[in-house]
Protein backbone atom coordinates (compact mmCIF):
# COMPACT_ATOMS: atom_id res chain seq x y z
CA UNK A 1 0.00 0.00 0.00
CA UNK A 2 2.78 2.04 0.62
CA UNK A 3 4.57 1.93 -2.61
CA UNK A 4 1.21 2.80 -4.72
CA UNK A 5 0.77 6.07 -2.40
CA UNK A 6 3.98 7.05 -2.86
CA UNK A 7 3.71 6.24 -6.96
CA UNK A 8 0.68 8.35 -7.00
CA UNK A 9 2.17 10.96 -5.35
CA UNK A 10 5.08 11.48 -7.55
CA UNK A 11 2.81 11.28 -10.78
CA UNK A 12 0.85 13.97 -8.97
CA UNK A 13 4.14 16.15 -8.52
CA UNK A 14 5.78 15.41 -12.05
CA UNK A 15 2.84 15.84 -13.99
CA UNK A 16 2.46 19.08 -14.06
CA UNK A 17 6.02 19.78 -14.90
CA UNK A 18 5.51 17.18 -17.84
CA UNK A 19 2.67 18.82 -19.13
CA UNK A 20 4.13 21.72 -19.08
CA UNK A 21 7.02 20.85 -21.25
CA UNK A 22 4.52 19.37 -23.77
CA UNK A 23 2.97 22.60 -23.66
CA UNK A 24 6.09 24.63 -24.73
CA UNK A 25 7.86 22.63 -26.81
CA UNK A 26 9.40 24.54 -30.09
CA UNK A 27 8.46 23.92 -33.62
CA UNK A 28 11.63 23.71 -35.77
CA UNK A 29 14.17 26.49 -35.99
CA UNK A 30 13.60 27.44 -32.14
CA UNK A 31 10.32 29.22 -32.69
CA UNK A 32 7.59 28.10 -30.04
CA UNK A 33 3.61 27.25 -31.11
CA UNK A 34 1.68 29.94 -31.66
CA UNK A 35 -2.15 28.95 -31.95
CA UNK A 36 -2.84 32.04 -33.28
CA UNK A 37 -0.63 31.44 -36.57
CA UNK A 38 0.63 33.35 -39.14
CA UNK A 39 -0.04 35.95 -41.38
CA UNK A 40 0.92 35.35 -45.37
CA UNK A 41 1.05 37.02 -48.36
CA UNK A 42 -0.10 34.10 -51.20
CA UNK A 43 -0.15 36.79 -54.37
CA UNK A 44 0.43 39.91 -55.39
CA UNK A 45 -0.24 41.59 -58.51
CA UNK A 46 2.18 44.97 -59.54
CA UNK A 47 0.71 47.16 -62.07
CA UNK A 48 3.45 50.23 -61.40
CA UNK A 49 6.43 48.87 -59.79
CA UNK A 50 7.61 52.67 -58.80
CA UNK A 51 10.26 52.85 -60.81
CA UNK A 52 9.57 54.13 -64.34
CA UNK A 53 11.55 52.86 -67.47
CA UNK A 54 14.60 54.87 -67.30
CA UNK A 55 18.02 53.47 -66.01
CA UNK A 56 19.64 54.08 -63.69
CA UNK A 57 17.14 52.41 -61.30
CA UNK A 58 14.50 51.08 -63.88
CA UNK A 59 12.98 49.69 -65.38
CA UNK A 60 13.49 46.83 -61.97
CA UNK A 61 11.78 47.53 -59.18
CA UNK A 62 12.60 45.77 -56.29
CA UNK A 63 9.54 45.62 -53.24
CA UNK A 64 10.10 45.28 -49.40
CA UNK A 65 7.06 44.58 -46.89
CA UNK A 66 7.06 46.30 -43.74
CA UNK A 67 4.51 45.71 -40.53
CA UNK A 68 4.11 47.97 -38.12
CA UNK A 69 1.59 48.06 -35.06
CA UNK A 70 -2.09 49.16 -36.16
CA UNK A 71 -1.39 52.87 -34.90
CA UNK A 72 0.72 53.73 -37.38
CA UNK A 73 -0.03 56.20 -39.98
CA UNK A 74 0.66 55.43 -43.59
CA UNK A 75 4.15 57.46 -44.14
CA UNK A 76 3.82 58.06 -47.97
CA UNK A 77 7.44 58.32 -49.46
CA UNK A 78 10.39 58.11 -46.82
CA UNK A 79 13.87 58.38 -47.50
CA UNK A 80 14.16 56.37 -44.03
CA UNK A 81 11.38 54.22 -43.01
CA UNK A 82 10.28 53.74 -39.12
CA UNK A 83 11.62 50.27 -37.54
CA UNK A 84 8.99 47.84 -38.04
CA UNK A 85 7.78 45.00 -35.95
CA UNK A 86 9.06 42.90 -39.55
CA UNK A 87 10.73 43.37 -42.65
CA UNK A 88 10.18 41.21 -45.77
CA UNK A 89 11.60 40.81 -49.09
CA UNK A 90 8.98 40.42 -51.53
CA UNK A 91 10.92 38.21 -54.07
CA UNK A 92 9.67 39.30 -57.83
CA UNK A 93 9.15 37.26 -60.52
CA UNK A 94 11.45 38.76 -63.23
CA UNK A 95 15.10 37.84 -62.99
CA UNK A 96 17.22 41.10 -63.86
CA UNK A 97 20.75 41.37 -65.36
CA UNK A 98 22.43 41.10 -62.26
CA UNK A 99 20.51 37.72 -61.65
CA UNK A 100 18.28 39.56 -59.01
CA UNK A 101 14.44 38.70 -58.87
CA UNK A 102 12.70 41.70 -58.93
CA UNK A 103 9.47 43.02 -60.40
CA UNK A 104 8.53 44.53 -63.45
CA UNK A 105 5.23 47.03 -64.69
CA UNK A 106 2.95 44.43 -64.87
CA UNK A 107 4.05 41.48 -63.23
CA UNK A 108 2.24 39.40 -61.30
CA UNK A 109 3.17 36.20 -58.24
CA UNK A 110 2.29 33.52 -56.29
CA UNK A 111 3.61 32.53 -53.15
CA UNK A 112 3.68 29.37 -51.52
CA UNK A 113 2.49 31.36 -48.00
CA UNK A 114 5.26 33.83 -47.69
CA UNK A 115 5.17 34.59 -43.45
CA UNK A 116 5.37 38.02 -43.01
CA UNK A 117 4.37 38.24 -39.46
CA UNK A 118 3.04 35.77 -36.39
CA UNK A 119 0.04 36.69 -34.90
CA UNK A 120 -0.19 37.62 -31.32
CA UNK A 121 -3.35 37.26 -29.89
CA UNK A 122 -6.94 36.36 -31.35
CA UNK A 123 -8.31 39.70 -32.70
CA UNK A 124 -4.48 41.14 -33.42
CA UNK A 125 -4.41 43.97 -35.59
CA UNK A 126 -1.29 45.72 -37.92
CA UNK A 127 -1.01 48.13 -40.90
CA UNK A 128 1.24 47.03 -44.04
CA UNK A 129 3.15 48.44 -45.90
CA UNK A 130 4.93 47.71 -49.37
CA UNK A 131 7.69 49.79 -50.84
CA UNK A 132 9.71 50.01 -53.73
CA UNK A 133 13.75 50.49 -52.56
CA UNK A 134 15.33 53.32 -53.91
CA UNK A 135 18.17 53.87 -51.73
CA UNK A 136 20.27 57.10 -51.59
CA UNK A 137 22.23 56.97 -48.20
CA UNK A 138 24.60 59.54 -48.51
CA UNK A 139 23.50 63.21 -49.87
CA UNK A 140 25.84 63.92 -52.41
CA UNK A 141 25.16 67.40 -55.05
CA UNK A 142 25.43 66.31 -58.46
CA UNK A 143 24.65 68.40 -61.19
CA UNK A 144 21.72 66.64 -63.23
CA UNK A 145 21.19 63.59 -61.08
CA UNK A 146 19.32 63.44 -58.16
CA UNK A 147 21.26 61.66 -55.25
CA UNK A 148 18.26 62.21 -52.83
CA UNK A 149 15.70 60.22 -53.92
CA UNK A 150 13.12 58.42 -51.38
CA UNK A 151 11.76 55.03 -51.27
CA UNK A 152 7.99 54.68 -52.92
CA UNK A 153 5.63 53.53 -51.25
CA UNK A 154 2.96 51.45 -53.29
CA UNK A 155 0.79 50.04 -50.87
CA UNK A 156 -0.35 50.74 -47.26
CA UNK A 157 -3.53 49.16 -45.29
CA UNK A 158 -4.41 47.92 -42.37
CA UNK A 159 -5.60 44.37 -41.40
CA UNK A 160 -7.46 42.06 -38.42
CA UNK A 161 -6.62 38.85 -37.96
CA UNK A 162 -10.29 37.56 -37.78
CA UNK A 163 -10.77 38.91 -41.47
CA UNK A 164 -8.21 36.49 -43.21
CA UNK A 165 -8.88 33.68 -40.75
CA UNK A 166 -11.85 32.25 -42.97
CA UNK A 167 -11.06 33.47 -46.74
CA UNK A 168 -8.02 35.68 -48.18
CA UNK A 169 -8.71 39.03 -48.05
CA UNK A 170 -7.29 40.86 -51.59
CA UNK A 171 -6.60 44.45 -51.09
CA UNK A 172 -5.59 47.66 -53.58
CA UNK A 173 -3.59 50.32 -53.13
CA UNK A 174 -6.31 52.35 -54.69
CA UNK A 175 -6.42 54.61 -50.77
CA UNK A 176 -2.49 55.80 -51.39
CA UNK A 177 -1.25 55.00 -54.47
CA UNK A 178 -2.35 55.19 -58.31
CA UNK A 179 -0.27 54.02 -61.51
CA UNK A 180 0.92 55.74 -63.30
CA UNK A 181 -0.35 55.78 -66.95
CA UNK A 182 3.28 54.97 -68.46
CA UNK A 183 3.29 51.49 -66.16
CA UNK A 184 -0.28 50.89 -67.45
CA UNK A 185 0.96 51.69 -70.77
CA UNK A 186 3.65 49.67 -69.82
CA UNK A 187 1.46 46.46 -68.86
CA UNK A 188 -0.79 46.86 -70.81
CA UNK A 189 1.36 45.41 -73.84
CA UNK A 190 1.50 42.22 -71.84
CA UNK A 191 -1.23 39.89 -73.02
CA UNK A 192 -0.88 37.85 -69.06
CA UNK A 193 -1.15 40.99 -67.13
CA UNK A 194 -4.05 41.78 -69.57
CA UNK A 195 -5.57 38.33 -68.25
CA UNK A 196 -4.77 38.86 -64.19
CA UNK A 197 -6.06 42.36 -63.62
CA UNK A 198 -9.35 41.88 -65.41
CA UNK A 199 -9.65 39.06 -63.14
CA UNK A 200 -8.40 40.78 -59.94
CA UNK A 201 -10.99 43.61 -60.69
CA UNK A 202 -13.66 41.04 -60.68
CA UNK A 203 -13.12 39.64 -57.40
CA UNK A 204 -12.73 43.51 -55.98
CA UNK A 205 -15.20 44.64 -57.48
CA UNK A 206 -13.66 47.36 -58.60
CA UNK A 207 -14.59 50.27 -61.26
CA UNK A 208 -10.91 50.49 -62.12
CA UNK A 209 -12.18 48.31 -65.18
CA UNK A 210 -13.38 51.44 -66.93
CA UNK A 211 -9.84 53.00 -66.62
CA UNK A 212 -8.16 49.64 -67.09
CA UNK A 213 -10.13 49.61 -70.83
CA UNK A 214 -10.51 53.19 -71.59
CA UNK A 215 -8.31 55.43 -73.10
CA UNK A 216 -7.22 57.77 -70.28
CA UNK A 217 -6.16 54.65 -67.40
CA UNK A 218 -7.62 56.63 -64.29
CA UNK A 219 -7.98 55.44 -60.97
CA UNK A 220 -5.87 51.76 -61.37
CA UNK A 221 -4.43 51.29 -57.99
CA UNK A 222 -0.11 50.69 -58.36
CA UNK A 223 -0.42 47.27 -56.67
CA UNK A 224 -2.78 44.05 -55.73
CA UNK A 225 -2.03 42.04 -52.80
CA UNK A 226 -3.45 39.18 -51.25
CA UNK A 227 -3.39 38.55 -47.63
CA UNK A 228 -4.52 35.20 -45.24
CA UNK A 229 -3.38 33.51 -41.71
CA UNK A 230 -2.62 29.91 -41.78
CA UNK A 231 -2.10 27.85 -38.74
CA UNK A 232 1.28 26.36 -37.41
CA UNK A 233 0.73 23.06 -39.23
CA UNK A 234 1.16 25.02 -43.03
CA UNK A 235 4.04 24.89 -44.59
CA UNK A 236 5.36 28.63 -45.31
CA UNK A 237 7.99 30.23 -46.80
CA UNK A 238 10.67 33.23 -45.05
CA UNK A 239 12.83 36.12 -46.11
CA UNK A 240 12.76 38.39 -43.05
CA UNK A 241 15.55 40.82 -42.85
Amino acid sequence: MATIVFTQCLLSLTLPFVCAIVFFIPVAGGEELNPYGSLVITWAGVIDDGEGNDPPHGPYGSLHVLVYEISVQDPGDQRNYPKPLSHVYLNGPTKTPDDKYEWLDGDEKEFPNLEIFRWRKQDDEVAILVYESDPSAIRIKIPGIDTNREHDRLFYGKICRMDTVVTPLLLSSANVRLATGEAVQNSKKRESTQRWVKEVFAQIGSKGTKGWDGSFNLYIPAMFVKFATVNESAETTKDYR
